[in-house]
């Protein structure tokens, strides 16, 4: 994973620091993020969001790292931030 990852954006696994990353960002973007996430901590989610210029975060309770994608008040959620930026 981490080959292909490197190959595909041209960049060392180590410089592949998302928050840092973050903060040359001028688009818009809603982080969502579970308190009970088994595969990625909590905190690397607010992180994310507090580097980002501009961002939204969005934080679920019981739902771990997947099955937020189907919860319907995220999906409802995630709707409305992307109609945010549609011209009117």
């Amino acid at each position: 994973m981490r080959r292909n990852l490197e190959h595909r954006l041209q960049i060392r696994w180590e410089e592949l620091h998302v928050p840092t990353l973050a903060r040359g960002m001028s688009v818009p973007v809603l982080v969502v993020h579970d308190r009970e996430d088994p595969d990625v901590p909590y905190a690397h989610g607010e992180e994310i969001a507090r580097a980002w210029p501009g961002s939204e975060f969005l934080a679920t309770t019981g739902l771990g790292h997947r099955s937020l994608l189907r919860d319907p008040e995220v999906i409802e959620r995630t709707v409305s931030f992307l109609k945010q930026g549609l011209p009117r």
